[in-house]
């Protein structure tokens, strides 16, 4: 129950943090965290990982735990919420290069908070690295959205997009399609121009891309309300549309038609918020 209220916000990630902290572990379990935890997905798995971040000293060995903490939340569908949670421990770590393996990660995190200042220290680990390393130079360009929403305007818009689209071909051509056509329609929903070789890119790809869901109707409605600069119709419209449900690919027409939507009113920030959620969920 409490980390489905701290998913919805209802609970805070300090209140989380002491109700991890209450449980009781024995010292082997804590020492055999990452194991136990990948093995143990309830909420008493989470809690051990937690326990062992707070007494581990070294930072190689934490590193790793937040590394496996990040990794099981993506799966679980619990990312905002634990990179939320693991905020403090993950500020306190060091930017070394020795850590550059985690680099990625944590400027994801950070960026994913809209937190962009501590992510740039990781992303220049992540640049030292990927002069040395193709693989890392491709992990760097898949940050490029993530960046974009954070940390302000690319000024080499056009290049650092087809670098992302690039580094997303090594995946399977249906996550390769469903990833970037949400990317592209989001960024354009933000004002954005994005070139038709970014779109070409997309669209040799084979693979057919998930229909969003929604109704088009709502998002019409929304879209109708919003050119007329009505603030509140708009935003109650919206919430309506997505019917209770967290911006995802699966309603990629809602989230992208609400962005555009809150833009219209002039609620600029909370449309890129949006956005930002979606990409940190999705791994965009």
């Amino acid at each position: 129950a409490a980390e489905r209220a701290a998913d919805t916000g209802a609970l805070t990630a300090e209140r989380l943090a002491k109700i991890y902290m209450a449980e009781k572990f024995e010292p082997v379990e804590l020492n055999n965290s990452l194991s136990l935890a990948a093995a143990d997905r309830s909420p008493r798995g989470r809690a051990l990982l937690f326990q062992s971040a707070q007494v581990e000293s070294v930072s190689m060995a934490q590193a790793a735990i937040y590394s496996k903490a990040f990794d099981l939340a993506q799966e679980d569908g619990r990312y905002l919420a634990t990179i939320n949670l693991y905020r403090p421990l993950l500020t306190k770590l060091g930017t070394t290069e020795d850590l550059s393996w985690f680099a990625a990660e944590a400027a994801r995190a950070f960026y994913s908070l809209d937190r962009p200042l501590p992510a740039r220290g990781w992303m220049e680990i992540l640049r030292l690295a990927a002069e040395k390393d193709d693989a890392i130079k491709s992990t760097l360009d898949r940050l490029w959205l993530i960046n974009l929403l954070s940390d302000s305007t690319d000024l080499e818009f056009e290049t650092g997009l087809l670098k992302w689209l690039d580094a997303h071909q090594q995946s399977s051509e249906m996550q390769f399609r469903s990833i970037c056509t949400a990317g592209l329609r989001l960024i354009e929903a933000l004002g954005y121009q994005v070139p038709d070789s970014a779109w070409w890119k997309v669209l040799e790809s084979a693979a057919e891309v998930r229909r969003g869901s929604g109704d088009p109707v709502m998002r019409r409605a929304m879209l109708r309300a919003s050119e007329a600069g009505r603030r509140g119709e708009t935003v109650l419209l919206m919430l309506l549309a997505f019917g209770g449900k967290a911006p995802g690919i699966e309603n990629i027409d809602t989230t992208a038609t609400a962005a555009r939507a809150l833009r219209l009113v002039g609620l600029e920030a909370e449309a890129r918020q949006l956005v930002l959620e979606l990409a940190a969920k999705e791994g965009l």
